[in-house]
């Protein structure tokens, strides 16, 4: 997108240049600090995953996700908008 976009506003050669990164993102620095452990925690406490899953996340499985910041990173969003927009307990919303 971002070469169409710049395409007969830069030069060519450096529009279609092969060796382009995209925007990398440092995941598995996030993952390494304190974010990392509190969005383990939340995903280990989350009973929306574990409604979804059909089971309790096991420590074991979330030792192998970790390892992949890609997947823990979606699990932890998951579990953090359903406890954000849709789970009136934890927003402190009654339900009248």
């Amino acid at each position: 997108m971002a070469r169409i976009a710049f395409k007969g506003k830069l030069p060519n050669n450096i529009v279609w240049r092969k060796g382009k990164l995209g925007w990398p993102q440092p995941l598995r620095h996030w993952i390494s600090g304190n974010f990392g452990l509190q969005a383990y925690n939340n995903i280990e406490e989350s009973k929306f995953l574990k409604e979804l899953l059909k089971t309790d996340i096991s420590e074991e499985t979330l030792s192998l996700v970790i390892k992949q910041p890609r997947p823990f990173l979606r699990l932890f969003n998951l579990a953090r908008h359903y406890e954000i927009f849709y789970n009136s307990e934890d927003r402190g919303v009654s339900s009248n």
